[in-house]
């Protein structure tokens, strides 16, 4: 919150646009908004929304999908991925406007690979193919502490679930 607050306050120092951060946890949002809505006191502007969080608002008919094509039209289809635009569509509308992201990275060790005499993966099968061979009789879907976790480790940054071994992420106890 700080890192985004100083973001803020320097973009407000150089266009005269006050912004007014408000931290809310992704199990509130629905209520926060019904109640804003019933205020009629929107948000002007919701960074960093789920797409859960966007569906639930269209349903709720509280999304401007007009500003939204027409910010995505001013700076170019071109600048988001099309990947993004498709989530962020349905139906022909463009429902928000991709702004953020997550990235879900996969680390592997190399001299275990070497070892076992396996390609460096290029594709999931590639993976699974790797925790297979390296975790014989688990199908690669080794879940312990050891085996495929000191091969593969998946990080998503966005819902915290660093260290987690694929083809499963589940949030650390």
């Amino acid at each position: 919150m700080e890192a985004q607050q100083r973001i803020m306050e320097g973009s407000a120092a150089k266009t005269g646009s006050r912004v007014k951060l408000v931290a809310v946890g992704e199990d509130q949002l629905v209520t926060v908004l019904t109640a804003s809505a019933a205020a009629n006191d929107l948000p002007d502007l919701i960074g960093a929304l789920s797409l859960n969080g966007m569906s639930q608002l269209l349903t709720d008919e509280l999304l401007d999908t007009d500003a939204a094509a027409r910010i995505v039209t001013d700076l170019g289809a071109d600048t988001f991925s099309k990947r993004a635009l498709e989530l962020t569509s349905a139906g022909g509308r463009q429902l928000a406007v991709p702004s953020d992201g997550f990235a879900q990275l996969l680390f592997y060790r190399k001299d275990l690979l070497a070892s076992a005499g396996l390609p460096e993966p290029k594709t999931y099968a590639d993976i699974q193919q790797a925790a297979t061979t390296l975790n014989p009789g688990t199908h690669g879907r080794h879940r312990g502490r050891h085996g495929t976790q000191r091969l593969l480790h998946s990080t998503d940054l966005r819902t915290g679930c660093f260290g987690q071994q694929l083809p499963a992420c589940q949030r650390p106890r």
